[in-house]
């Protein structure tokens, strides 16, 4: 009964041209019988689909979407983001916000603060993988003490915002700021 549904939902999407999805909510039994039938299908096709080629798709956007799926479904997650710089606001922030029940995800390292001795390449791949938690988030906390942005903080934000990411300050943000974020104050 499930093949055939699954059989089903694989002709119509051939038929309207679209990619098949599953559901982040499929249970594991009916993301393997997908994954069978969606193989045989395609070899019926006459088109081979790799194992390497599975890996890389539907399996691993399926579990990745049900994983953050849960995530924001049970807990709110934040991420702080602001200059390193500010450590003591930092760190109480994050306090505060596990306190108040949330995720937090934050930095490795103050490099402003404790001279880490990051170079520029590390700083790079820093920022790369504070945005891929961004993506992870629900919405991010802004440590914006005395209205200092800086430019990675800044990209940051604007990140946040193209992905629709809630987005808070901590130190009520000035009206130049407002402005230039198109946040209202």
């Amino acid at each position: 009964m499930i093949y055939e549904k699954i059989l089903e939902y694989l002709k119509e999407c051939e038929d309207q041209g679209k990619e098949p999805v599953l559901s982040p909510h499929g249970q594991l039994g009916l993301m393997r019988a997908f994954r069978f039938l969606f193989c045989q299908y395609k070899r019926l096709k006459g088109l081979q689909l790799e194992r390497d080629q599975w890996r890389a798709g539907i399996h691993k956007r399926c579990n990745r979407e049900h994983y953050e799926w849960r995530l924001r479904k049970k807990v709110p997650i934040v991420c702080v983001c602001g200059s390193t710089k500010f450590k003591p606001e930092w760190e109480k922030a994050v306090l505060e916000e596990t306190l108040a029940g949330r995720v937090v995800l934050s930095v490795g390292g103050f490099d402003h603060h404790d001279h880490l001795g990051i170079t520029e390449d590390q700083k790079e791949a820093l920022d790369v993988l504070h945005k891929h938690k961004i993506d992870i988030a629900n919405e991010i906390l802004v440590i914006n003490k005395d209205n200092y942005i800086g430019k990675s903080t800044l990209s940051e934000i604007r990140y946040a915002q193209a992905k629709g990411k809630g987005i808070r300050f901590y130190f009520p943000l000035s009206k130049d700021w407002s402005e230039t974020l198109g946040i209202p104050v």
